[in-house]
C-alpha cells in the first residue's frame, strides 16, 4: 500500500523468522492476515501471504500444517516438525485455534509424538519459530495471546484482480513465477537474496516493528459479532464518554424479538476490549446505564 511503516513491518517479520535465536521467555508468533474485512463463512483470500512464507522457505526450513485440520487432541498433530524445522508454518486456521497451544511450546519446548516411534524433544533454545497464516482473524483473547501475536495485514492488492477466478495476478504482475528456476536467472536470485539479508539485518539493528492496524478491530467484531453489530458499534454507535441508559439503546439498535440484550452487552464489552477501552456500568432508580472510555 505504499506505507513506509507497513513495508518495515514486514521486513522486521521477515528477519525475524530468518534467524535462528529464541529468547528464553518466548518469542512472537507472526501472525498474516487479510487487510479486507471477511464475513462470516466467506473468507476470500489470494492477497500474497503464502507468497511471503515461500520466500523464506528458499532459505529456511519450513514445515506446514494444514490449519483447518487442526486438533488440539491429537497427540500427532506435530509430527511432520523434526529436529531440522527451523519454521512451522501453520497455513490457513480457523478463527477459533487455540492459539495457547503454542505458549508451551516457545517457552518450554517441542515434545513431538510420531506413530510407532519415539518421542522427540526440541529445547526452547532451538526451537522452530512460527507463522500463522489465515483468511479469518482467530477469536482468541487474552494479554498473553496479544503479546505473543506479531500481525501483518495484506492488502487487495493481487486478490482484487482475481474476477472470472482464472487471472494470475502475481504472474501477470512480475512478469514470471517467483522462486521458479525457468523463470529466475541468477541475478534475479542475487537480488532476492539480498533483499532477505538486508531483512535480517533490519530486524537485528530495530527489531519487530509495528504499524496502526487497518482493520483488525473490524475483523474481529465481524468474526464475534455480526455485519450490523459491527458497522453500527463502529459508526459512532456508541460515542466514547458519553453515557447511555442501557435498555433504551439495545430497543434502538434492535428489531429483532430473538436477539437478546445481553447478547447485546456482552458484544459490548468484547468491543471495548479488543478496542482497549473501559466499559463501565451503573445502577440507578433501576436502570441500568454504561459509558465506554478511553483507559
Amino acid at each position: 500500500g505504499g506505507e513506509a511503516a507497513k513495508y518495515n513491518a514486514m521486513r522486521s517479520a521477515i528477519g525475524s523468522l530468518l534467524h535462528n535465536y529464541n529468547r528464553s521467555t518466548g518469542g512472537q508468533v507472526v501472525i498474516f492476515y487479510d487487510e479486507k474485512p471477511a464475513l462470516k463463512g466467506q473468507p476470500e483470500g489470494g492477497t500474497g501471504k503464502g507468497i511471503v512464507v515461500n520466500a523464506i522457505k528458499q532459505m529456511r526450513q519450513v514445515s506446514k500444517i494444514d490449519g483447518k485440520r487442526y486438533d488440539t487432541g491429537n497427540v500427532f498433530k506435530w509430527q511432520s516438525v523434526s529436529l531440522t524445522t527451523q519454521l512451522v508454518w501453520l497455513d490457513d486456521v480457523k478463527s477459533n485455534f487455540p492459539f495457547e497451544d503454542l505458549h508451551s511450546n516457545s517457552t518450554d519446548g517441542w515434545n513431538i509424538e510420531r506413530k510407532h516411534q519415539a518421542e522427540v524433544f526440541i529445547p526452547a533454545s532451538e526451537s522452530p519459530k512460527v507463522i500463522i497464516c489465515s483468511n479469518t482473524i482467530m477469536t482468541n483473547e487474552g494479554t498473553t495471546n496479544k503479546r505473543r501475536q506479531f500481525i501483518i495485514e495484506f492488502s487487495d492488492y493481487y486478490s482484487s484482480k482475481i474476477i472470472t477466478g482464472i487471472e494470475e495476478p502475481v504472474k501477470a504482475e512480475h512478469n514470471c513465477t517467483l522462486f521458479d528456476e525457468n523463470d529466475w536467472d541468477s541475478n534475479e536470485w542475487s537480488k532476492f537474496y539480498s533483499f532477505m539479508v538486508d531483512c535480517s539485518v533490519y530486524y537485528l539493528k530495530n527489531g519487530l516493528q509495528t504499524y496502526e492496524y487497518k482493520n483488525i478491530v473490524r475483523n474481529q467484531l465481524l468474526n464475534k459479532t455480526n455485519e450490523d453489530f459491527t458497522e453500527w458499534i463502529l459508526n459512532n454507535g456508541v460515542k466514547n464518554g458519553e453515557e447511555y441508559e442501557l435498555k433504551e439503546m439495545f430497543e434502538e439498535y434492535n428489531s429483532d424479538p430473538e436477539f437478546k440484550q445481553a447478547t447485546f452487552t456482552n458484544w459490548l464489552r468484547f468491543y471495548a476490549r479488543i478496542s482497549k477501552l473501559d466499559l463501565n456500568k451503573r445502577k440507578s432508580s433501576g436502570k441500568q446505564y454504561i459509558s465506554i472510555n478511553q483507559k
